[in-house]
């Protein structure tokens, strides 16, 4: 990426962590400006419109991300989130169903989808992919990462799953070596969802399923 557009993406992240949605938007713009197919640029503009309340052009700005990096399963579970948020629920499943094909240890993404189908009244579906979130939960504290816990703040939940570079717990147990699929999909999660109100409903997805009795118990 271009030098002077990275510099404006970084302060659009700085804006966005502030909760200056406006300033992040005239900084991301500007970046777009300079590389205008850039996929992480367009996502981070779908961000800022969600956060401004402006879900609809946020999901066109997703859909650019998404066409141009039609393999990253990323694109499609950002995405879905919006969806849903938009009341498309079913196009939502379709998204989280393309990301756990690209990405089958995405934990949360199953958890997501179960949730979904549930909502839909796919229980059976929603049995199993609830079960895989729930295996995969368990893989995730064997390689040190811990599932979410019962505490009142949302954002430190989202980070015992999906840490980002810098954990904000010293007591947070994080692998000397991190997979480098884990630490982009917290990234990723993060970049979507910083703000600590549009947590709340996804902390609901990720504690369900984390919580979710495994079938037959």
């Amino acid at each position: 990426m271009n030098l002077q557009a990275l510099q404006l993406h970084e302060k659009a992240v700085r804006e966005i962590k502030s909760g200056n949605y406006e300033d992040a938007l005239v900084a991301i713009e500007k970046a777009i400006s300079i590389e205008p197919l850039e996929a992480d640029l367009l996502s981070e503009k779908g961000v800022i419109l969600f956060h401004l309340k402006r879900s609809p052009e946020a999901l066109i700005y997703m859909n650019k991300a998404r066409d141009r990096e039609p393999d990253n399963p990323y694109r499609y579970s950002s995405r879905a989130f919006i969806k849903d948020s938009l009341g498309d629920t079913a196009g939502a499943i379709a998204d989280y169903e393309i990301c756990v094909k690209l990405d089958p240890e995405d934990a949360v993404a199953f958890n997501n989808l179960g949730m979904l189908e549930e909502k839909l009244g796919y229980m059976e579906k929603s049995k199993k992919s609830l079960a895989k979130a729930d295996e995969l939960g368990e893989m995730l504290s064997e390689r040190g990462i811990s599932p979410p816990l019962e505490t009142s703040n949302e954002v430190d939940q989202i980070q015992t799953i999906l840490p980002s570079e810098e954990p904000e717990s010293k007591s947070e147990v994080v692998p000397e070596e991190p997979d480098e699929k884990i630490e982009s999909k917290g990234k990723v999660i993060l970049d979507v969802f910083r703000d600590k109100k549009t947590f709340k409903e996804f902390v609901a997805f990720v504690k369900r399923g984390f919580k979710n009795p495994k079938p037959g118990k």
